[in-house]
C-alpha cells in the first residue's frame, strides 16, 4: 500500500539497516528533518539500490520486543515522511459526495415529476447533509493540498541532488 501512496517507489522487505555509500550518507545526514523515515529518504535520494536477498531464519527465543501499537506508528511515519498524496483523498472524497448529492437531486425531481412526491423529509435532508458534507471535505481537500506544500517547502530538502560534476577534459567546446 504504501508503494501505491509514496510518491518515490520503496523496496518492499527493506529494513533500516543496509549498506550505503558515503554519498549517500552525507546527502541523509544534511536533510534538516527531525522525523526521518530512512525507508523513505534512501528511495527519494534516487541512486542506484541494489537488495542483498537472503532466507530469514526463524526467531530463535523469545518475542519481539516492537509491539502493534509501535508498528502502527511506523506505517502512519512513512505515510505521512513519504508522500502528501493521502491529503488529495479529501479532495476525491468531496467530489465523489458532491455527485452523490447531485444525484439524489436528480433523484427527487425525476420521483416527484413521475409520482407527484418525493418521501417526506428524507430526500431534502439527505441532499443537502451529502452536499454540504461533500462541499466541506472538498474544501479540506484544498486546504490539505495546501499544508502539503508548505509541508513540502519547510521540509527544507534540496529541490535536486547532483550526481557527478565533471571537470577538465570532459568539457565540452562551447
Amino acid at each position: 500500500m504504501l508503494s501505491l501512496i509514496a510518491e518515490r517507489p520503496i523496496p518492499l522487505d527493506t529494513g533500516d539497516f543496509r549498506l550505503i555509500s558515503r554519498r549517500v550518507c552525507n546527502l541523509l545526514v544534511s536533510m534538516p528533518e527531525s522525523q526521518r523515515y530512512i525507508r523513505g529518504m534512501v528511495s527519494w535520494v534516487g541512486f542506484r539500490q541494489e537488495p542483498v536477498l537472503y532466507d530469514r531464519d526463524a526467531r530463535a527465543a523469545g518475542e519481539t520486543k516492537y509491539p502493534l501499537r509501535r508498528l502502527i506508528a511506523l506505517a502512519a511515519n512513512g505515510v505521512i515522511s513519504s508522500s502528501v498524496r493521502p491529503l488529495m483523498f479529501a479532495s476525491v472524497l468531496g467530489v465523489v459526495a458532491i455527485l452523490v448529492g447531485l444525484a439524489l437531486t436528480v433523484y427527487a425531481v425525476v420521483s416527484w415529476a413521475a409520482n407527484g412526491a418525493t418521501p417526506q423529509g428524507w430526500t431534502s435532508l439527505m441532499i443537502v447533509i451529502v452536499f454540504m458534507g461533500g462541499c466541506q471535505l472538498l474544501v479540506l481537500g484544498i486546504l490539505g493540498e495546501y499544508m502539503g506544500r508548505l509541508f513540502e517547502q519547510a521540509r527544507g530538502r534540496p529541490i535536486f541532488l547532483i550526481d557527478e560534476v565533471l571537470r577538465g577534459a570532459a568539457q565540452s567546446p562551447s
